[in-house]
């Protein structure tokens, strides 16, 4: 199932500093794999392209908005949904299309299993992460080792967090490291199921 804004690895690895699996499992721990079978982002943030670019290299369908969320949800994120009710969606947006998908999301029954604001400044981020599911600390630990290679870090945890939809934990965590120059100040990582 895919639509002109299906990323693969291959379409997505040129747009990615050069990171290998081996270099990220110094950065956070390896899990065990998860349920998401998409992961969407802002393909013009070179920041939310590395996020989906993890994804992609471990075989999870990435795409981008092109603009349109609601477009996307229509067309590919709501049949693959249906097609795999217990399957989840991750992302990395700019907050208004994370609050587009929010509605959209609440509107088919699913939840937001995981929300994460990171606030990019020069040398440091500030990342507030929500989520439901076994407590973690791989998230806190994450992103203060990760440095400037923070996105692709955070997707390689969100892809073996327990998202177990119960409970609620939370998490503030700054980390250093430069952001990138077409950084919006801005983004909501988050997943849904």
């Amino acid at each position: 199932m895919k639509d002109a804004n299906t990323t693969t690895a291959s379409s997505v690895s040129g747009l990615m500093p050069s990171l290998s699996t081996s270099a990220l499992a110094t950065v956070a721990p390896t899990f065990a794999p998860t349920a998401i079978v998409a992961a969407v982002v802002d393909g013009k943030y070179s920041e939310a392209r590395t996020f989906a670019g993890e994804f992609a290299q471990r075989g999870v369908l990435a795409f981008d908005t092109g603009g349109d969320i609601a477009r996307l949800w229509e067309s590919s994120l709501k049949p693959l949904l249906e097609e795999r009710p217990q399957a989840r969606i991750a992302g990395f947006t700019p907050e208004t299309d994370f609050d587009e998908i929010r509605r959209l999301a609440a509107d088919n029954s699913l939840s937001v299993l995981l929300e994460g604001r990171h606030e990019s400044g020069p040398a440091r981020t500030r990342s507030h992460i929500v989520y439901a599911g076994l407590r973690s600390h791989d998230f806190a630990w994450m992103l203060r080792e990760a440095g400037s290679i923070w996105p692709p870090a955070l997707a390689h945890t969100i892809l073996g967090a327990s998202l177990t939809g119960e409970g609620r934990h939370e998490e503030t965590i700054v980390s250093v490291g430069n952001k990138a120059p077409d950084n919006p100040g801005l983004f909501v990582s988050w997943v849904i199921g």
